[in-house]
């Protein structure tokens, strides 16, 4: 069994294929993951136990034809050995894996494809041609795959109304997380808030996300000015790093009294404890599949705010 992804930084999709690996019963498969190198997970990917870990080099996150041509070739060299030799089940997770990956699954000869859908890229960001390139590449990829998984009935209805997808050969099975890890912590709430100088009894709100435009980091910090505009005690707290950071820095800078009230901590082992610190979680994403976030927050017992197209 083949798991491919495009990256493995540290967001929803990703945590979603590590927990699946973790729990593959490697007495009845051989296990391997393949991902574009250079995530914050990849060393967690490789302690996983018996689980065969194999970096593309070609496959980036970024579209460009003659990377993704590349990629698309390093792809079926990886996996035509593989399909010769034995039974292969390929899984793709995210857009670039997932369209590249189905063509190089069913090129080399894999015994099933299956693609797993954690929300659609071309819902909203980027430029409206890279949009439709992205839909029109979905489309086009769709009849290679032997089965869809989706991680919310959203996420099915859609894939269907848009061509993407065959409801007779998709099924939801939503991301699962580990609920008593994110229960609320008392203790370990106060102790964060104590850490970073957060007073006990002043509201604080927060956030955990990737700093990219799907997560939509600069709203976070707009909607951070202006509670702190109405409720000058208010701290705030934003866990995640990513491409976004120098812009997100500055956005905190362009509103007066922010930079010493919104505490950056970028990506923590620390989650449970700063959801156990907050009074209120924030999600200010353009489009999700089934955040994972959310669920640990909603864990967490936290009342959440966040966008309708979440």
């Amino acid at each position: 069994m083949v798991h491919l992804i495009t990256r493995l930084e540290n967001g929803g999709a990703q945590r979603h294929a590590l927990y699946i690996l973790n729990g593959l019963p490697q007495a009845r498969f051989r296990v391997m993951l393949a991902y574009g190198p250079g995530g914050y997970l990849d060393d967690e990917a490789q302690e996983i136990p018996g689980l065969e870990c194999r970096p593309i080099e070609g496959l980036r996150r970024q579209l460009g034809p003659f990377g993704d041509v590349v990629a698309l070739r390093e792809l079926i060299h990886f996996l035509k050995p593989l399909c010769q030799a034995q039974p292969v089940i390929l899984q793709t997770h995210s857009s670039k894996a997932g369209i590249l990956g189905r063509i190089a699954g069913r090129v080399a000869g894999a015994t099933a494809v299956i693609h797993t859908i954690h929300g659609y890229g071309f819902r909203a960001g980027g430029s409206p041609l890279s949009r439709r390139l992205l839909l029109a590449a979905e489309r086009g990829v769709a009849p290679l795959m032997d089965h869809a998984l989706c991680v919310s009935y959203a996420d099915l209805n859609e894939g269907a109304a848009r061509g993407l997808l065959d409801r007779k050969r998709a099924s939801v099975i939503r991301a699962g997380i580990d609920v008593q890890a994110h229960r609320k912590d008392t203790r370990a709430g106060q102790a964060l808030r104590e850490r970073l100088g957060i007073p006990l009894d002043v509201p604080l709100l927060g956030t955990v996300a990737c700093l990219k435009p799907q997560k939509a980091p600069l709203d976070f910090v707009s909607a951070c000015g202006r509670v702190l505009t109405a409720r000058p005690e208010s701290h705030f707290i934003l866990v995640g790093d990513g491409d976004l950071r120098a812009a997100v820095e500055e956005a905190i800078g362009q509103w007066p009294g922010l930079a010493g009230r919104l505490h950056l901590l970028g990506w923590t082992d620390e989650v449970p404890a700063v959801l156990s610190a907050l009074d209120v979680f924030v999600l200010t994403s353009l489009w999700e599949g089934l955040p994972r976030a959310l669920l640990e927050a909603r864990a967490a017992g936290l009342p959440c705010v966040v966008t309708d197209t979440c």
